[in-house]
């Protein structure tokens, strides 16, 4: 995985799909979640204090069998929780859709 471009409440990751695909010469459904889990990763530590997540969500929406590019983005918080949403395509097609929630913990800084 490359991170290609990262700020505070945002972040895209892209990864190549070599050894990644299931034998149906598909990625594996991990491999996609992955790639999303490590855009919200970023998208959420960007910025103190770091967070962790306590739930994450995945749709996958189509099969893919390219390079993906997961696109976070931080869509709310509050004092303790931020809600993150990561869109994953393939080329301009949308091939999964992830929500995560981190929690600020102020704890694991720096």
């Amino acid at each position: 995985m490359e991170i290609t471009e990262a700020s505070p409440g945002f972040a895209r990751v892209v990864m190549d799909p070599d050894g990644k695909c299931n034998p149906n010469g598909v990625l594996h459904g991990g491999a996609v979640f992955a790639v999303a889990d490590q855009a919200f990763g970023i998208a959420a530590n960007m910025e103190e204090p770091h967070e962790v997540a306590v739930s994450a969500d995945i749709w996958f929406l189509a099969p893919a069998s390219g390079r993906l590019e997961a696109v976070a983005n931080r869509i709310s918080e509050n004092g303790d929780h931020s809600l993150y949403r990561v869109q994953v395509f393939e080329g301009e097609r949308l091939v999964a859709s992830f929500e995560g929630v981190g929690i600020k913990n102020s704890r694991h800084t720096g």
